[in-house]
């Protein structure tokens, strides 16, 4: 279900938001946590990308076992730190994993860039109004939120 439809129900929602291990732990036990949680019933749950990217790429898969648990999922989808590349990449795996949210976000710059970073956002996601466009282009856009 497309959150838009949810939130413009005339109903109190309450969500839950899911946070992949940090970078260096193992993903356990995710199938038994988004279990419980969905036995809270949220109307939905959010998955976060990870701060600077660094965990995201548990992101679809946390998302994709949310949404098997019949709850509809969103994901984040922060794009300061990556590529188009790798934003393209992630929304084919969403696509894939028939995930309909996405929160398309700036996110925070790495302190430690190890990449040049242009302000004029040409080539990489400097400003989020660059990321709505791009996604605009590349999905449905209606699921845009951002």
């Amino acid at each position: 279900m497309r959150l838009t439809e949810l939130l413009n129900k005339d109903e109190v929602t309450i969500s839950c938001e899911l946070f992949p291990p940090k970078q260096g732990a193992q993903l356990e036990n995710y199938k038994n946590i988004v279990k419980d949680m969905a036995a809270l019933k949220p109307a939905y749950m959010s998955v976060t990308y990870g701060a600077t990217g660094g965990t995201s790429d548990y992101t679809v898969k946390l998302a994709e076992e949310v949404r098997n648990n019949n709850i509809p999922a969103l994901a984040h989808l922060t794009c300061a730190s990556s590529t188009r590349e790798k934003v393209a990449s992630v929304i084919e795996e969403l696509k894939a994993a028939n995930i309909e949210n996405i929160l398309a976000l700036r996110g925070d710059i790495p302190a430690n860039a190890d990449f040049p970073l242009c302000p004029c956002g040409f080539w990489r996601f400097y400003y989020h109004g660059v990321i709505t466009e791009y996604l605009y282009k590349a999905i449905d856009v209606s699921n845009v939120v951002g």
